[in-house]
């Protein structure tokens, strides 16, 4: 027993995730206390075997003993079956949940509500910026890296309200519906390509516009100038400062 603390206390030093450190330090905590438990409960056992209380309380300290020694060797590994319920968000959950939320904030102006919106936005951002938290939080982060990880969350929580900021302004009752949600759309396009085909941009974006019979030219002022202000949007704002933050996370290890 005294060996097998011996060599766990080398290799709790050894490990980096945090949880792991703990997982062995507790582990080692219940091995010191129940090993010597162990010895007096055998011997009272052997002292009085036709007693049932000697037997049951050396068949539960044992099995203690064989649980601490089991989390050991779980903490050693970094396998410990509690990890998964624990709930810790990996690279790969934080990228995934990015994506999702890149696709969540291409909302149409004309049915965006400040109320139903703003508050799941948030919602949803908080969370991901706490998974890059734990990140940041993690020894294995280095100190610059740990500072440009706090540095972008800040960034990207600003450019949000920012964007929210744009869509409420968007929402103004002087502009032709119908010609704003054609621009809206023909700037969303301009950006990002059909699902399909992100990335590819045709060659002209008003060329993505319908006759000047459609609109008037009024209309057609407020398709431009939707275009050129959504691409704005998305190229510096906030859509630009998600995938530069979901940049410095992909790096962060």
């Amino acid at each position: 027993m005294v060996k097998l603390n011996y060599v766990a206390a080398r290799r709790q030093q050894e490990l980096k995730d945090p949880h792991c450190r703990d997982e062995m330090a507790a582990a080692r905590g219940a091995l010191k206390k129940n090993a010597t438990m162990l010895y007096t409960a055998s011997q009272a056992f052997l002292r009085h075997p036709d007693v049932a209380a000697t037997r049951a309380n050396r068949d539960y300290v044992f099995k203690q003993v064989q649980e601490a020694i089991a989390g050991i060797s779980n903490a050693a590994q970094a396998t410990s079956p509690t990890d998964e319920a624990k709930g810790h968000t990996g690279i790969g959950e934080l990228a995934a949940a990015l994506n999702e939320f890149d696709n969540k904030i291409i909302l149409d102006p004309m049915t965006f509500s400040e109320a139903r919106f703003r508050p799941s936005l948030e919602e949803r951002l908080e969370s991901i910026i706490s998974g890059a938290a734990l990140m940041a939080d993690s020894s294995c982060t280095r100190d610059d890296r740990r500072e440009r990880i706090v540095a972008e969350c800040n960034a990207v929580r600003q450019a949000l309200q920012d964007l929210l900021s744009e869509y409420m302004n968007n929402v103004s009752p002087g502009l032709p519906a119908r010609a704003f949600r054609w621009g809206f759309w023909c700037a969303i396009w301009w950006l990002h390509g059909e699902p399909t085909q992100r990335g590819k941009r045709p060659g002209d974006p008003l060329s993505l516009v319908k006759p000047k019979s459609y609109f008037g030219e009024s209309g057609l002022d407020v398709v431009s100038e939707c275009i050129s202000r959504l691409e704005e949007i998305g190229e510096r704002g906030f859509i630009g400062k998600l995938r530069l933050f979901a940049w410095v996370i992909s790096g962060s290890f």
